[in-house]
């Protein structure tokens, strides 16, 4: 369709537009595909679509030799550079030329320009759609372009971005984007005390511009925001660590380990000049670290945030509890009340 849009020369009403952007955000990925085997083929961008049901009229090729010219155009594309048009890119572009950019076409044009390496001309395109009135960017719009900083070693670009984040109302941040931001900066060793100065830190609020102090500064902003992190998001984040301590006098106790291992409890105390990042037991009377001797933080709740936790945990109780009998009604009641007086129980025993 989207071909003989554009071979008519015709201007899509902007419904129809929103409609081809969603398809192509939802399965973009498939007709980039057909598109990238057409350009090889020679043929219509969208010609292998219908290929798909030629054998439903019974003008199917023959399998041996539709499995060699298939073998052919992957060794094809494995020598040759991809120069296929991105359909994605080109629906989103044509919506942002004809009416006022969306999230979404915004979003589908800033993984466009990571998909070619080029996170600076995404975060400016961001940039320009987030400076309009009224415009929304969410964590999606936001993420690959970090992911690609991250990845790439920008770390002061990372950080920037990071913060700019952070303080948009509109993006809710994941425990995974603190770890990957962390980890992005812990591998390049910005937390060694002979660490280079990110010079961009102090105009983004932060005191310290590298080594341990740093460290703690972004720890403290994740730990703000969120309560846990994942056995994997952990492992990740001891990994960099060990990466960027590597060979160093600090970081004698940590060894990178297998993405798939398990991290082992490690309780010896640690000396004065070592760099910690362990799993630990706690003391459950005392609560101190082992390791470091540090109180872990009691979080204290008011009367009302007391009750409003015992009121949602009674909630989630009851929801959770009836999908498991749903279709039975008299089982779905049963089965939520009694759990919430277990809840209700649990409660009363942690007060």
């Amino acid at each position: 369709m989207w071909e003989k849009i554009k071979e008519s020369g015709m201007m899509p009403h902007k419904d129809l537009m929103s409609t081809i952007l969603y398809v192509v955000s939802t399965g973009g990925s498939v007709l980039s595909t057909f598109a990238r085997r057409d350009s090889h083929r020679g043929g219509s961008k969208f010609s292998s679509i219908s290929s798909l049901f030629c054998g439903i009229s019974g003008t199917r090729m023959d399998d041996a030799e539709s499995a060699n010219k298939d073998d052919a155009i992957e060794e094809k594309e494995e020598e040759e550079k991809d120069d296929g048009v991105n359909i994605q890119d080109e629906v989103a572009l044509w919506h942002d030329m004809l009416y006022e950019p969306t999230d979404n076409s915004t979003s589908l044009r800033v993984k466009g320009l990571i998909s070619k390496g080029d996170a600076q001309g995404a975060e400016q395109l961001l940039e320009i759609f987030a400076s309009k009135e009224g415009t929304v960017v969410r964590l999606r719009s936001y993420l690959p372009i970090l992911s690609l900083y991250c990845q790439s070693g920008e770390v002061s670009s990372a950080l920037k971005l990071f913060k700019r984040m952070r303080n948009t109302e509109t993006v809710h941040l994941e425990p995974e984007n603190y770890v990957m931001l962390i980890s992005a900066l812990a591998e390049n060793g910005c937390f060694r005390e002979d660490a280079e100065p990110i010079d961009i830190a102090t105009d983004l609020g932060y005191s310290q511009t590298s080594g341990l102090g740093l460290f703690d500064e972004l720890v403290t902003e994740m730990a703000e925001d969120i309560m846990e992190i994942t056995a994997a998001s952990a492992r990740k984040m001891y990994n960099a660590l060990a990466i960027g301590f590597k060979d160093q006098h600090e970081g004698r106790n940590l060894q990178e380990m297998h993405s798939l291992a398990g991290m082992r409890v490690f309780n010896d105390v640690a000396e004065h000049d070592e760099v910690v990042a362990s799993r630990i037991s706690v003391d459950h009377e005392t609560g101190v670290c082992p390791r470091t001797k540090a109180r872990l933080r009691l979080v204290v709740l008011d009367e009302e945030q007391r009750k409003q936790l015992r009121a949602s945990l009674a909630k989630l109780a009851a929801s959770e509890t009836a999908k498991f009998a749903r279709g039975n009604k008299q089982k779905e009641k049963e089965d939520a009340r009694r759990a919430v007086e277990e809840m209700s129980r649990f409660a009363d025993w942690l007060e």
